[in-house]
């Protein structure tokens, strides 16, 4: 996936259900739901933790 794929996708309602919990996790972040984001990336061990990483916790 490419930057301009992931950016169109920030257009949509929610992430592709295709997506991986991680991406849908950044996708979140991206639209502002960080409690979501944090919730997507944290159930996915490995690849979202990874994610999480970059995720900064809710204020």
């Amino acid at each position: 996936m490419t930057l301009a794929e992931f950016e169109r996708g920030l257009a949509k309602r929610t992430p592709p259900p295709d997506w991986s919990p991680a991406l849908a996790g950044l996708w979140w972040a991206g639209k502002d739901k960080w409690d979501t984001a944090h919730a997507r990336v944290m159930d996915e061990s490995g690849k979202g933790l990874r994610a999480g990483a970059r995720i900064p916790p809710p204020p």
